[in-house]
């Protein structure tokens, strides 16, 4: 049996037992503690540097980062008459991005958030203060979330929230769609963009947003939505 299959079979077998499992955070720290997690100096261009997977476990946040980003592009072809921008992170090189974005038709620009926000017809958010300030903004959204399964997995049994976009924690109800981890794909996220690009569901979607608006604007509200948040979670 070849490494590879090994490492597949220990993968499925874990992820059978977890379902049944009384203890199943036991399970999945005995897994990992299994995992090489020696740090490495990473060159793009040096193939000889590059970690294999197992030890880019601990510090995937770019590799969570860059699968997202590539569901997103996926998406580009479905709308031929709106052009994608990239609000860029400040801390990832522009060299990143066009790596992933090969010849698709997307631009990127940094440090120009609010201003892309002011001009933008619809956005794919990927949670955290974004999606408030895309609300704030008054720009319809859709929440695009996927991180690892381990990661997704430990959260759950964590924090006990019903969303994860701010929006509708502060609302707790569904104002925008979050589409989180097997959720998240290409066929959902066409679908739910077309739906908020439709202009009969702006009006709805407008009233839910002045609501939230109103009630960041009341004296106290960053106290008052921070208690509410934690005495959800």
């Amino acid at each position: 049996m070849t490494d590879y299959v090994r490492r597949l079979k220990e993968w499925s077998t874990l992820r059978k037992q977890i379902e049944s499992a009384i203890n199943p955070c036991d399970l999945v720290f005995k897994f990992w503690n299994k995992i090489p997690t020696n740090s490495k100096n990473v060159d793009p261009y040096d193939e000889d540097t590059w970690p294999d997977p197992w030890e880019m476990i601990l510090e995937n946040d770019y590799c969570a980062f860059k699968k997202i980003l590539g569901i997103m592009l996926k998406v580009i072809e479905f709308f031929p008459d709106y052009q994608f921008v990239i609000a860029g992170a400040p801390n990832i090189d522009l060299e990143f991005y066009q790596k992933i974005i090969n010849d698709k038709n997307v631009r990127v620009i940094k440090a120009e958030t609010y201003n892309l926000l002011s001009n933008s017809k619809a956005a794919l958010v990927t949670s955290g203060t974004a999606t408030l300030e895309t609300a704030i903004f008054k720009i319809p959204q859709v929440v695009c979330y996927k991180t690892s399964f381990i990661s997704y997995f430990l959260a759950k049994i964590f924090v006990k929230i019903k969303y994860i976009s701010l929006v509708n924690l502060i609302m707790n109800k569904e104002v925008i769609k979050e589409l989180i981890q097997t959720n998240c794909s290409k066929k959902n996220i066409v679908k739910e963009l077309k739906k908020v690009l439709d202009l009969n569901n702006r009006d709805k979607l407008s009233i839910e947003y002045d609501k939230l608006i109103s009630l960041l604007g009341k004296p106290g509200s960053s106290k008052r939505i921070a208690k509410d948040i934690v005495l959800k979670i």
